[in-house]
């Protein structure tokens, strides 16, 4: 059974990838990129095989340089080959099509280029990728400089421990599962967290620096003057998706009938997650919360006055941590977290947000119930942001 990159989206490790990028910018093997799709790469334990000739007539126009929307012949220059290199790796890596899966043809000098973040890649790979995706041919590195990155990195980064495979007897989600997993040291990895085990429960106890950043931004959202600069933040972090997994409470929720401000954010969260690509293959709902490429998700609510609504969490691991970002930053209202019907969490408020912090990690068959009760004589909303450690 033959596995074939477009098998593998969404699985690709860092060091698979780079060795895919030294394998593409070799001299005999760049001109070959030319109209490439990922059904036409085959992987071969470790090693990707491409097709022995450049395709006369692209296959999908997904993975098309800008250019070339204009004159198909410029797909076969050495520029527009190392675009496709950047939207194929993107692609192998994150699952999903760059730009929507439109390639370059609606690309223009403004469009913002998505980036990787580091849940997905380093941050070397990921400024590498960006470069090749470059609106303007000219700002593209060339083939030269990415072989030689890729060398060098493979050269720092260990071997992977095992080989994809889909042995006779074994399906395809068997096999990548265990697929490229990268050197571990069991014994190392127990020293350390016998030896830093209070220093990271101190420092869990307090948001990421990411989480934090989140809720600054969901805060300038009540500015309607910086929603655009917010909206490109959101854009351009990767680290997000939607929590669009949780339930409506129809019971304590406002209705279309109901005045209360928003964000406006869940409007905003699916356009940009339908930018990225976010639709999966699989009952064409976003990514969400439960999906184990995201630390972080979010979404906004809303409660009617005098309202508690509540929401059953599921599908996180390790100790979880909540941000409550009310619309009005003097709202009066309270947030718990319980498992089993038993309060799981420590509640601090800094201007205005309430902070959950978890003390005992959870398993992703755990049912968490989040609830918010509007104190206030008014609706309200607020935004849920949620830290998932996976681990």
């Amino acid at each position: 059974m033959k596995v074939m990159l477009q098998d593998i989206a969404g699985y690709l490790t860092e060091h698979a990838a780079w060795q895919w990028l030294e394998t593409c910018t070799r001299p005999d093997v760049l001109p070959r990129l030319a109209g490439l799709s990922p059904d036409q790469v085959e992987v071969r334990h470790s090693d990707f095989v491409l097709p022995a000739q450049a395709q006369q007539q692209p296959r999908s126009a997904a993975f098309l340089a800008p250019e070339c929307a204009t004159d198909a012949k410029l797909s076969h220059s050495a520029a527009a080959c190392m675009w496709t290199l950047g939207a194929l790796t993107f692609y192998a890596l994150m699952g999903v099509d760059v730009l929507e899966g439109r390639g370059g043809a609606t690309q223009t000098a403004e469009t913002p280029v998505p980036r990787l973040g580091s849940t997905h890649a380093s941050a070397e790979l990921a400024s590498l990728l960006h470069q090749c995706l470059h609106y303007d041919p000219a700002q593209r590195p060339d083939a030269e400089h990415v072989h030689r990155l890729a060398e060098a990195a493979l050269k720092h980064r260990p071997q992977p421990a095992a080989r994809i495979s889909a042995p006779a007897g074994r399906s395809l989600a068997t096999s990548l599962r265990e697929l490229w997993p990268e050197s571990m040291q069991p014994l190392l990895c127990l020293l350390l967290l016998c030896c830093l085990g209070g220093r990271l429960h101190a420092q869990q106890s307090q948001p990421t620096a990411e989480m934090q950043q989140l809720v600054q931004r969901c805060q300038a959202l009540r500015q309607h003057q910086a929603k655009a600069k917010v909206t490109q933040q959101f854009n351009l972090d990767t680290k997000w998706t939607l929590m669009d997994e949780i339930a409506i409470d129809r019971k304590g929720e406002c209705t279309v009938n109901d005045p209360v401000s928003t964000f406006g954010f869940n409007d905003m969260g699916f356009r940009i997650a339908k930018y990225h690509g976010g639709v999966t293959n699989m009952g064409g709902r976003f990514r969400n919360g439960q999906d184990r490429r995201y630390h972080y998700s979010l979404i906004e609510v809303t409660a009617k006055r005098g309202a508690t609504i509540g929401y059953d969490i599921t599908g996180r691991e390790g100790a979880q941590q909540f941000a409550i970002v009310p619309y009005d930053a003097t709202a009066p209202y309270d947030a718990t977290l319980t498992l089993q019907g038993s309060p799981c969490a420590k509640a601090t408020v800094k201007q205005g947000v309430c902070y959950l912090t978890m003390t005992q990690p959870v398993k992703p068959t755990d049912v968490l119930h989040l609830t918010i009760h509007n104190k206030g004589a008014q609706h309200k909303a607020f935004i849920i942001v949620n830290y998932n450690p996976w681990k």
